[in-house]
């Protein structure tokens, strides 16, 4: 040892290395799940499963004559809309069938089409 060193440690406390040693508060916190103040201790993992169950959503409908949209049944509302929805991707199938035979005709894309990712 050198002529005025300090008494030998594993590592100076000042090393980013060195592994920070959580406060008797955190330790507490830790060992008893809770705050001080009484609020659950929660991981990343359990923080997101409590606030899943959290979550709650209500919807009414309120009548406002007798054609109301709370007498029809949610078949009747949402039949339309699966209809065009339906109708929507028949549209885009048939538009990607026309580019893909664009693209099979052009010596470029069908190069670019062996390339990952394009």
């Amino acid at each position: 040892m050198k002529r005025g060193c300090r008494a030998a440690r594993p590592w100076p406390r000042r090393d980013p290395v060195w592994p920070a040693q959580p406060s008797a508060a955190a330790r507490a916190k830790k060992r008893q799940r809770h705050t001080p103040e009484g609020w659950p201790v929660h991981s990343f993992e359990t923080l997101l499963a409590h606030l899943a169950t959290q979550m709650r959503n209500t919807g009414r409908l309120q009548k406002q004559g007798p054609e109301s949209l709370a007498d029809r049944t949610v078949e009747e509302v949402t039949e339309p809309m699966l209809r065009a929805r339906d109708s929507l991707r028949a549209e885009v199938n048939a538009l990607h069938r026309k580019v893909l035979r664009i693209v099979r005709a052009d010596e470029v894309c069908r190069r670019l089409m062996t390339v990952p990712g394009v």
